[in-house]
């Protein structure tokens, strides 16, 4: 059990600052979180009006989603990335965070408030059949803080679909 939680929680390797630079997925790979969430339901057993990402990734697929704080934090800048955890639902078919240079977890040099992350599916579960159909909604949690004297932290989830295109 212990193996399973810890599998699901990516943490930017602490002191070292995360690291910044281009931000570049696409729109559609690019989840926006709203100053105020809807209280409406998207996805079972996560938090309520958690966005979804427009564009499902392939489980063959290597390719980045950008999580987009701007309307949340405002003039404010994203400092660090804290945490990056991911639904059970994941860890079970192999989704997993990408952690080696160069597809690590970045926060945007230009504006400081957009957090993209490489996502990959181990290839033994590439076949499975959860990604047939409608696929398999992950959710993903991300804790930043800010950069200002006294900072905030916020924790939003965005929902990444996962499937076979």
């Amino acid at each position: 059990m212990l193996a399973t939680l810890m599998a699901l929680s990516f943490v930017p390797n602490a002191p070292a600052p995360t690291p910044t630079g281009a931000i570049i997925a696409t729109a559609g790979q690019t989840v926006k979180f709203d100053a105020a969430q809807t209280s409406v339901a998207t996805v079972a057993g996560l938090p309520l009006g958690s966005p979804l990402t427009a564009q499902p990734l392939d489980p063959a697929d290597l390719n980045p989603r950008a999580f987009d704080f701007s309307a949340l934090i405002g003039d404010a800048k994203i400092a660090q990335i804290v945490r990056i955890t991911m639904s059970a639902a994941a860890a079970t078919v192999g989704v997993e965070v990408w952690q080696d240079s160069p597809r690590v977890p970045i926060i945007d040099a230009a504006t400081s408030q957009i957090v993209q992350i490489w996502f990959a599916v181990d290839p033994a579960f590439q076949s499975d059949p959860g990604f047939s159909g409608a696929g398999l909604q992950v959710g993903v949690s991300i804790l930043i803080q800010t950069d200002a004297a006294v900072y905030q932290t916020y924790e939003r989830t965005g929902i990444l679909t996962v499937r076979n295109l």
